[in-house]
């Protein structure tokens, strides 16, 4: 926390109070981080609820372009038999050219039987008059991914989201034909570095710059095979910006305890028996995510069912001795593949006793370790309680193990890799959890 300095100046202090309130908002999201994405998504779907009514209710008194602007995703009946006629004319402070939106008379409306299938085309009111359209345009880049395998319903829609901002930051090289725009990846290159956001001044992040790059290879190896002899250069921006965005990072350095030193604070306030120190046991040797909650015991790795949508604790038996972890459902389980883990006898003996300490209450969370509850929450409290309050629950733990191998130079190279695929991300999100500040005390 910034510390208050005596006759500070105004900007000294501003600029305290800025520094106090980010570490506040990091802490608090760290904590909540379900309860903000929740609700976001209700608010925006409000939103969205609201501006569809709006724009219906407005059809007569807006062009098409308009009414998009309210309502993006909303489908607007065309047809429409109305019962007693709406105001002729808005007010005169909510014209068109204002944008904003005309308050009518009420009035009641019928839809007729038969409407016409599909959304109403967007109409925009700023085309590109495309003199040589080739076969690679937006649209049909868009319909492409569509019918990729892998790409849920979510992933789709970012990538659409992302295509739109990519073709308007390198307008207008990507307006007319992807595959004349990309074969020219110095220009694309300084048109991404250089593009600024809409009404403002501000460019684009490392990590948005990093993502569209992603995105553009995964096009090029997907639906471009033309242009894989010239992937590399983007390849080799995409690696330029990873080590710019490690360098951005510094100045949210924290100080992370080695995990020995950790985990004998969590024995001192906890005790050995406790669910926090078998908690934090697991996290030593199995460094996850928040994937120990929904962690399902069976007696037998033939009980898994690989649906990708649960964990499995496997109690010893004739083919191990050992308890085993198996991971299938984590962030980033379509890119690696399912985690599978030995823990150690000691490790073991811990899950065995406290499974059989709290058989009753397990029970009653239909046979899960610790339930179905997401465990940040808990982890942070937790973590609070020894004195630790840096906005970082499980990620503590991650990095601590990082940091903690990193320093007793325990590992080669291939170990690090290892390391990073058990942890279920990149190397360079690896390298990125070893640049904190390692404490002993």
């Amino acid at each position: 926390m910034p510390a208050r300095i005596e006759n500070e100046t105004p900007l000294e202090k501003l600029a305290r109070i800025r520094e106090k309130t980010k570490l506040r908002a990091r802490r608090y999201y760290g904590n909540h981080r379900q309860e903000v994405l929740d609700k976001r998504k209700d608010d925006w779907k409000k939103l969205k609820e609201e501006c569809a009514r709006q724009a219906l209710a407005n059809r007569n008194n807006l062009q098409p372009n308009e009414m998009f602007e309210y309502a993006p995703e909303a489908y607007i009946p065309p047809v429409v038999e109305m019962r007693n006629n709406p105001p002729t004319n808005p007010p005169t402070n909510a014209t068109r050219s204002s944008k904003r939106i005309a308050a009518l008379e009420p009035f009641q409306y019928v839809f007729q039987e038969s409407l016409p299938k599909g959304r109403p085309k967007m109409t925009t009111t700023k085309k590109t008059k495309c003199k040589d359209k080739g076969k690679y345009t937006m649209e049909y880049i868009i319909e492409a991914l569509k019918l990729l395998p892998e790409g849920s319903e979510g992933t789709i829609k970012t990538n659409i989201d992302d295509i739109s901002t990519i073709t308007k930051m390198t307008s207008p090289l990507l307006d007319c034909d992807w595959e004349k725009g990309l074969s020219k990846p110095l220009l694309i290159i300084d048109k991404l570095e250089t593009a600024q956001k809409l009404n403002s001044n501000e460019k684009y992040s490392t990590n948005a710059k990093i993502k569209y790059l992603n995105l553009i290879m995964k096009i090029i190896d997907k639906i471009i095979p033309e242009l894989i002899p010239i992937k590399d250069k983007y390849i080799h921006q995409s690696e330029i910006l990873k080590q710019r965005s490690i360098n951005d990072k510094e100045e949210y350095l924290v100080n992370v305890y080695r995990f020995d030193i950790l985990k004998k604070k969590i024995l001192e306030k906890f005790k050995k028996h406790s669910k926090e120190f078998l908690l934090t046991s697991l996290y030593e040797q199995i460094t996850v995510r928040d994937n120990f909650s929904q962690l399902k015991i069976i007696n037998s790795m033939n009980d898994i069912v690989k649906d990708k949508k649960t964990n499995y604790l496997i109690l010893p038996n004739n083919q191990s001795p050992f308890v085993k972890v198996f991971i299938q459902k984590y962030k980033t389980d379509k890119k690696y593949d399912d985690l599978e883990f030995t823990c150690d006898k000691i490790l073991t003996d811990l899950l065995i006793e406290y499974i059989n300490k709290n058989q009753e209450s397990i029970n009653r969370m239909g046979g899960y370790l610790f339930g179905k509850s997401k465990l940040s929450g808990y982890i942070g409290i937790m973590l609070k309680k020894i004195g630790i309050d840096v906005g970082m629950a499980i990620n503590y733990f991650r990095h601590s193990v990082a940091l903690t191998l990193d320093e007793n130079k325990k590992h080669n190279e291939q170990s690090v890799v290892n390391l990073a695929r058990d942890m279920g991300h990149s190397i360079m999100t690896h390298l990125r959890y070893t640049s904190h500040n390692l404490v002993s005390e």
